[in-house]
Order: structure tokens, then C-alpha cells, then sequence
């Protein structure tokens, strides 16, 4: 059995370009493949969604973390480790020093946001400050991992790659078997399941429609038919972030034995142009509205009138005016951006169009110079002096502070 091996003490190298090529054969220079500190050959692959480790052998062949073995999934089940409960309880304890817990309780109710914390027993290591632990707990109430994610307190955005609860911990040993993270609930509860990509955005979707179970792969390669496997004919639905939409349908379109999945367009069929090149996933729309009064009618009749977003940035303004009138809930005004956005088209007008990849963060990495300029305008425009327009506001003070 192909099993996966994983070494403890390494950590991610900062400078992902470092290594021109992936192990899997694709070219690095996006900076998909994460190698770890001292390996070329070793590390983490967006692009595959694989972890790559070379083995101890005369071959030098690779074993692939995350990869499905040859054998049966029968015969996968039991190779998985877990974690013990005192690490959940211990991290509980400190979940509100994590920074993802302070921006929900900043934006939500906090005895609501609280109810929905503990649901998914989100956790924060006490030496490790403002750290988020999501625990990925199978229907069996075990322990497959838990991933810890660092996210800015006051925007609710990641700012650095996540690393395992099994390497921050020091096991020797540990053999990673993902299971969705909330999985945990598909054992008592009997609501329709909705599955998205990221953690938060299953807590957020949770605060605002809990009439669904919802849950998240963790990523946009992570989505398993195995998941899936052994709940009868419930209603399994599918919401990918905007980018993600054909991938997952594809994915789906291979399953062989759960044929009550489906792809639900609830935002594919909303989302403009623009949303879809800044990626775009549920909770981006979700935070459009209050959540004391949401249902799901307002985002159909944002797809259906004008409150669908102009393809023109410079008409973006005027469809929030167009959101206000029809009483939409928009983030409270925190304050008004205009001279700072202002200061920014002026100094990008007259700055040289670099033709090389700018890093704005270990999670950011700049392409396509023109595109990102264009969708960060158009957002801080479109959210002037909302926490939301603040999250882009800063990308394009980053960037003008690498240029």
C-alpha cells in the first residue's frame, strides 16, 4: 500500500521560487510548490494538492502525502492516524485569543457567532499567538488532523500558508487521512449538507442559513467521493468558489457511486466577471446582507435585477447606491478611503508596468499586474470605508510599497 510518510521538524520555506520545478513535473514559476527549508525535492503542491517526500530507498522515488493508494478504500481506512480529544479540549480553551474568532465576533452577534464556534470546535494553540485550529472530526468522532491557518483580526483574511496540529505538536509518526472539515455533523443531523471550500466560509454560511449542514473540503483539489460515502439519499449540494466551478463539476461528473451530488450555481450564476478573477466564494456574498434577516431570494434577485455588478469598474459605485436603496445590509463605515484611493490611482498612472511577479505576501503573488489593479479598485470603490474595501485598499498599498 502507496501510505504516507511524513517527517516531523521541517517547516516551509519562505521563498516557494526557489525550486524552478514540482516534483509532480510542473513548472514552478506561480510558486505552487511549497518546498520545505534545505529540500528541492520535498514539499507541499498547490497545483496537485500532493505532498511530496523522498523516500529512504536506492530508487529515490517519492510518496505522495495526500495521494489515494492502489488498494481499495476498505483498505485506506485503516492505515489513518488520529489525534487524542486533551489536544481539542486544550485548544478550546484559548479559542478567543484566535484572530479568526476576534473578526467573528466583530462582525456577528457575539452569543450567535459563539454558538457557531463551538459547533466546529474551533480552537487556537496557547503558544501559538492568534493561531486558528480547524479540527477535521469524522463521523466517528475522531480526530483525523487539524489544520492551523493565521488570519488578520480585522479583515478575517489568512495571511500565511496553514501547517498540520501533527507537526506543530512533534508526533514522530503520523499517517494524515483528510475527512471534510464539520464532518462531525453529518452524524446527527439530517438537514440538506452544503459543501464549500474554505473552513470560515462554512462557520460564515453556517451563521447566516443553518437550515443546511456545512461543511468544507479545505481546499479546491480536496473534494473525495469517499466523503460522501454511507449517507443514504440525502441531499448533498455543492457550492465551489466562482474560480472553481468547472474543476468541481468535473469532479463530480466522475463519481461513480454517489449520484445525489450536485453542483448548486446559487453564485456561478451571479457572479460577474470581475468577482469570478478575484475568486470569489460564498461568503464574499454573504456579507452583502445582514444576516438577522438574510434569505436566499435576495441573492436570486441580485442575479436578476440591477443589483448585478456592472462590468465597468467606474460603475461599480453606483450599484452599491443601487444595493443601499433596496435596503441591503452593507458592513458599517469604519471610514471613507477616498483620498488614500485617490493618492494610489495617481501613483499607479505614472508608475512603470513591471514585467516580473511581485510577492506581495507568503499567500500573494502578482502575474497579472493589470487584472489585479483593476479588481482591487473596483472593490474599494465599490465597499469605500467598509471593512471589506479595507482588505483591498491594503493590497494596493502593498503593492505600491514593493514596486
Amino acid at each position: 500500500m502507496n501510505q504516507m510518510t511524513f517527517i516531523m521538524g521541517r517547516k516551509f520555506d519562505k521563498n516557494r521560487k526557489r525550486v524552478k520545478f514540482c516534483p509532480c513535473g510542473k513548472n514552478n514559476s506561480d510558486g505552487k510548490f511549497i518546498p520545505y527549508e534545505g529540500y528541492d525535492d520535498e514539499g507541499y503542491c498547490h497545483s496537485c494538492g500532493k505532498t511530496f517526500i523522498a523516500e529512504k530507498s536506492k530508487k529515490s522515488s517519492y510518496k505522495t502525502a495526500y495521494s489515494r493508494p492502489s488498494s481499495t478504500f476498505k483498505q485506506e481506512t485503516k492505515a489513518h492516524s488520529t489525534i487524542d480529544l486533551k489536544y481539542l479540549k486544550d485548544s478550546n480553551k484559548f479559542y478567543r485569543s484566535s484572530n479568526l474568532v476576534k473578526y467573528l465576533f466583530s462582525q456577528f452577534d457575539e452569543k450567535v457567532a459563539d454558538e457557531a464556534i463551538k459547533k466546529y470546535y474551533l480552537g487556537s494553540f496557547q503558544n501559538y499567538t492568534g493561531s486558528t485550529v480547524f479540527w477535521q472530526i469524522d463521523r466517528l468522532g475522531k480526530i483525523r488532523g487539524g489544520k492551523i491557518i493565521q488570519f488578520k483580526p480585522s479583515i478575517g483574511k489568512r495571511v500565511n500558508d496553514p501547517t498540520w496540529a501533527h507537526s506543530y505538536l512533534h508526533f514522530q509518526s503520523f499517517t494524515l487521512s483528510q475527512c471534510l472539515f464539520g464532518q462531525h455533523l453529518l452524524t446527527h443531523e439530517n438537514k440538506p449538507i452544503v459543501v464549500v471550500e474554505g473552513e470560515k466560509t462554512a462557520i460564515v454560511a453556517y451563521i447566516y442559513m443553518p437550515q443546511y449542514t456545512w461543511v468544507a473540503t479545505g481546499g479546491i483539489n480536496n473534494l473525495r467521493e469517499k466523503y460522501f460515502d454511507n449517507l443514504g439519499d440525502r441531499e448533498i449540494l455543492l457550492i465551489p468558489d466562482t474560480d472553481a466551478y468547472e474543476n468541481w463539476s468535473n469532479e463530480v461528473n466522475g463519481f461513480t457511486k454517489n449520484t445525489n451530488i450536485k453542483i448548486w450555481d446559487v453564485i456561478q450564476s451571479i457572479a460577474t466577471p470581475i468577482e469570478i478573477k478575484a475568486k470569489w466564494d460564498l461568503e464574499d456574498y454573504l456579507r452583502l446582507y445582514d444576516y438577522r434577516n438574510f434569505n436566499l431570494e435576495m441573492l436570486k434577485e441580485r442575479g436578476s435585477s440591477s443589483l448585478i455588478y456592472p462590468s465597468k469598474p467606474e460603475l461599480l459605485l453606483k450599484a452599491e447606491n443601487s444595493v443601499r436603496s433596496k435596503k441591503i445590509f452593507i458592513q458599517k463605515k469604519i471610514q471613507n478611503f477616498d483620498v488614500e484611493v485617490n493618492e494610489l490611482e495617481e501613483f499607479f498612472s505614472k508608475a512603470s508596468v513591471p514585467d516580473y511577479p511581485i510577492q506581495l505576501n507568503i499567500c500573494t503573488t502578482i502575474i497579472d499586474y493589470a487584472t489585479f489593479l483593476e479588481v482591487n479598485f473596483a472593490r474599494v470603490k465599490q465597499y469605500n470605508g467598509t471593512r471589506m474595501g479595507l482588505v483591498n485598499l491594503e493590497d494596493l498599498k502593498a503593492l505600491r510599497n514593493n514596486m
